[in-house]
């Protein structure tokens, strides 16, 4: 099962992801202003600020 943990109102964490479930998750976010980060099954998402 996956775990989240909510760090800031603009990132979010998630563990246990695989490069499939990262690569899927990328596929739907590619026309946002999202950014992602994965390393060793641990994705972070994070939303730009207002101020951007």
């Amino acid at each position: 099962m996956t775990q989240t943990q909510q760090l800031q109102d603009n990132c979010v964490t998630l563990y246990d992801i695989s490069w499939e479930k990262f690569e899927a998750i990328a596929a739907l976010l590619e026309d946002t202003k999202v950014r992602l980060t994965y390393l060793d099954g641990i994705l972070e998402i994070m939303a730009p600020s207002p101020e951007h």
